[in-house]
């Protein structure tokens, strides 16, 4: 077995410590880039939530609720319009 100089393990052990904190920094940057992935897609989730309140249904349902609305509308306006006619 050849025997490592003391220098040599030396400079092992540099390059072993600057590996590490390379490994370290990119296991920073990687979790920070995932907690910011794992918030867009939170919010993404909180937009499909919101998204499927306005389905077709809803869609259909808010259609009807308008139409009764201008159907209303268009009743209170011709019973004013009638109660004037009469009117001396």
């Amino acid at each position: 077995m050849a025997a490592v100089s003391y220098d040599q393990l030396l400079k092992q052990v540099e390059a072993l410590k600057m590996e590490n904190y390379n490994l370290q920094q990119e296991l920073e940057d990687n979790s920070n880039h995932l907690t910011k992935l794992e918030a867009e897609a939170s919010n993404t989730k909180e937009v499909q939530s919101v998204d499927m309140v306005y389905d077709k249904e809803g869609i259909a349902q808010l259609s009807k609720t308008v139409e009764r609305l201008e159907i209303f509308s268009v009743l209170r306006l011709k019973r004013s319009t009638e109660a004037s006619c009469f009117q001396p």
